[in-house]
């Protein structure tokens, strides 16, 4: 009965609109999903950094306390990471 009052072109813009909000609907996904995955991939590089940071100062500290034997490229090179990590915390 209903579908007799209403005309043809009705049917053709209801279509149109769902299509319309399936395609939004769609890109609003595709989108969060794209986020999403560079923001864990910023988060596991900073903890990446953090790792070699706490590496670097563990051996830093051993090298003060003359726990273990260290060449002079190594003491150097420590010493100059100390000195730039300290600047940047």
């Amino acid at each position: 009965m209903i579908l007799q009052i209403l005309p043809p072109d009705f049917y053709e813009a209801e279509t149109n609109s769902v299509f319309l909000i399936t395609a939004i609907a769609f890109i609003l996904v595709t989108v969060g999903l794209i986020y999403k995955r560079s923001v864990m991939k910023r988060n596991i590089k900073k903890k990446l950094v953090q790792a070699k940071e706490k590496i670097q100062l563990k051996r830093y500290k051993e090298m003060m306390n003359n726990k273990v034997n260290f060449s002079f490229e190594e003491i150097i090179s420590l010493q100059e990471w100390h000195t730039n990590f300290s600047l940047t915390k």
